[in-house]
């Protein structure tokens, strides 16, 4: 098997987390936080789906091999079905490793409860000047862990692990909160502010050592539900015990239009994403083209 059921050890630490926990932050006990339509707190929730997976927690400091440029909502929406295509092409000086890089992910999820998500993802990754190839395959995770509004921040946590196709490269585990705000209407429109972060590292045959983080922040202004304008910041740091300078990571900021539409009679909604990033270091792609289309539909 790939996984192994949770130690008694990590359920002996997170009883004592929860049973004792830290100071206030930000006004609320932090180990408090629970969902207020669902009995049970959070860190119980989360708990009880990394159980399901499988995953001990030690493991849980790990990540993605190929590249995606995509902020993930902290929200599950139960009994729905979704059906999404990303895409991402990149420019870059001729030669390098940007120069025409081309990634596309196709997936489908579905709102196993209230608060859990599941999603499997198939990646497709053509680097400068070869075809396609079926990069990797992706068993992700979405927690919900807050109500929206309950709480000054909503909270959501991301688990994902990816199984690479490529001979010779690590499989790895992606883990990480998922943070966002919707603050009040400023000169008639409010906003919405979704930030990612996450902790990646390579497990199995072929693994490395390095833990990586990255970072996905997405900030826009409700104008209309089908044209909502707003800003992007996508960044990796590949090790973090050897970040290096700032400008040999990659770093990526951009504006993006989102919008949503409904359909009546139970036939769901399309939610698309469109949006450009500029490069800000020597170590990413001058440009990128970056989309998203989602077709959601309850049961």
């Amino acid at each position: 098997m790939i996984f192994s059921t949770m130690t008694s050890e990590l359920s002996t630490i997170i009883s004592i987390a929860i049973a004792k926990p830290p100071r206030d932050c930000c006004g609320a006990p932090f180990m408090r936080l629970r969902i207020t339509r669902r009995n049970g707190n959070v860190m119980t929730k989360l708990i009880q789906g990394i159980a399901a997976l499988g995953i001990p927690l030690s493991l849980l400091a790990a990540g993605g091999a190929h590249a995606e440029l995509k902020v993930r909502m902290p929200t599950v929406d139960y009994r729905e079905v979704e059906l999404e295509h990303n895409g991402l092409v990149t420019f870059g000086r001729k030669g390098t490793e940007f120069d025409g890089a081309q990634n596309y992910t196709n997936e489908i999820a579905y709102g196993l409860t209230p608060w859990w998500q599941i999603e499997l993802e198939q990646a497709l990754v053509a680097n400068p000047g070869t075809t396609l190839r079926n990069e990797a395959f992706a068993f992700e995770n979405i927690f919900q862990l807050t109500e929206p509004g309950e709480y000054f921040f909503n909270f959501g946590f991301f688990a994902e692990y990816e199984h690479v196709m490529t001979r010779g490269s690590a499989n790895a585990l992606t883990f990480g909160p998922i943070i966002q705000k919707e603050l009040p209407s400023f000169l008639g429109l409010s906003t919405l502010h979704t930030v990612n972060l996450f902790f990646s590292r390579d497990i199995g045959a072929n693994a490395s050592r390095a833990t990586g983080f990255t970072y996905a922040w997405q900030s826009v202004a409700r104008f209309h539900p089908l044209l909502n304008p707003g800003v992007e910041l996508y960044g990796t740091i590949s090790e973090l015990g050897n970040s290096g300078r700032y400008n040999r990571q990659f770093h990526t900021i951009g504006p993006v239009l989102v919008g949503t539409q409904r359909f009546g009679n139970g036939l769901g909604g399309i939610r698309y994403e469109v949006g450009y990033q500029f490069g800000l270091t020597s170590n990413s792609p001058t440009g990128a083209v970056r989309w998203r289309l989602e077709y959601e539909i309850a049961f």
